[in-house]
């Protein structure tokens, strides 16, 4: 049983390494005010989120360079290569951002020279809001462009719910605006971005189920890749059971199916891991597409529950065959998740319904 737990995420930009994105700056340019940039970051760093903390080292980036923005913009791609980590390269899209908060040409292009050492599509949000149809337009130029970071960043730039960030559902009000620059990008070479066009679509299902739907059954889905991005997209659906996604991806409604869910260990400590055996068998005389998931009923601190679904596999089970799957899950502290002591539910989904569940108690470490 294992026992490990992540360090906060947090902690990727910490002190140290904000001396190291400040001494970068310094050695680029040597105007930079390095003891006020550490100054100004490490009076905050302390009690601050990770997305705070890009914010808090933007803000001192733009205060302490010299420089007019140009030569900000310049100096921040001089050393983008040599920053420690995404988060740092995130930090400097901030910074590219607030700084120039006059000038829309200048910074979305500023954004797009930044985006391949973190992600700009933090940075570009406030533009989208301010300036929709002009960042879709611009979005729609750079499905062209020859670096893949800036294609993705055309597609994860219009997510109308991008994790972490401020809710944009303008954005899909209507969701043709957008679709333009998703279909450019359908089948782009890059699988890095059309898994980004899959989470955009992906957020238009959680708004615009149908439509949505609509939309796919229209794709050349005989295509590798936007057969692909069609599957990711529409994931939330999938795991919901929906009739027309499960469709889409060749899984029906079960005939004859069956299964049988047990765990290996059923009393766990939080940072215990548990093997999941599952057992699906079909008693029907003609082979069947199933998606295969499984679904954990999280204790929350108020001692509700809330279920986080797990992808397993997609797998065409023959007529009267029998197929068993083992996954280990892990109760282990993330920073994206805490752990809670109670009862927990686990439920193996066959195409979006559950045909076995396991009860697993955890307890405190």
């Amino acid at each position: 049983m294992s026992t490990h737990t992540y360090p906060a995420l947090k902690n990727l930009l910490d002190d140290a390494t904000v001396r190291q994105l400040g001494q970068a700056m310094l050695e680029q340019q040597r105007q930079f005010n390095l003891n006020q940039f550490l100054q100004l970051c490490n009076s905050q760093l302390a009690q601050e989120s990770i997305m705070r903390r890009v914010h808090t080292a933007a803000h001192a980036l733009a205060q302490c360079h010299p420089g007019p923005y140009h030569t900000l913009v310049d100096d921040l791609e001089a050393i983008g290569p040599t920053v420690p980590n995404a988060f740092c390269g995130m930090a400097m899209s901030a910074c590219a951002s607030l700084a120039g908060q006059w000038g829309k040409d200048e910074v979305l292009d500023a954004l797009r020279r930044l985006t391949r050492f973190g992600t700009s599509e933090f940075a570009i949000r406030p533009w989208v809001e301010q300036h929709t149809d002009a960042v879709i337009a611009q979005c729609l130029k750079w499905t062209h462009h020859s670096d893949p970071h800036t294609r993705r960043l055309a597609s994860e730039a219009l997510r109308p719910r991008l994790p972490w960030g401020k809710r944009l559902d303008q954005l899909a009000h209507p969701p043709e605006r957008i679709l333009p620059v998703l279909n450019a990008l359908r089948n782009d070479s890059s699988a890095y971005v059309r898994k980004s066009v899959a989470n955009t679509l992906n957020d238009l299902s959680r708004i615009h189920p149908e439509w949505l739907l609509d939309t796919l059954e229209s794709w050349p889905l005989q295509e590798a890749h936007p057969r692909w991005v069609a599957k990711h997209a529409l994931r939330t659906l999938i795991k919901a059971g929906h009739p027309r996604a499960l469709a889409l991806v060749g899984a029906q409604a079960t005939e004859g199916i069956s299964a049988t869910l047990h765990a290996s260990i059923n009393q766990l400590k939080i940072g215990d891991s548990t093997t999941l055996h599952m057992t699906i068998a079909s008693s029907a005389e003609h082979p069947q597409t199933l998606v295969v998931d499984y679904a954990v009923h999280y204790v929350k601190k108020n001692g509700r529950t809330n279920a986080k679904v797990f992808k397993l596999r997609t797998l065409t089970l023959a007529g009267g065959d029998t197929v068993m799957i083992d996954k280990t899950h892990a109760f282990a502290e993330l920073s994206t998740r805490k752990h809670h002591p109670g009862t927990h539910r686990v439920e193996l989904l066959i195409n979006g319904k559950t045909l076995a569940s396991a009860v697993l108690n955890l307890n405190e470490s």
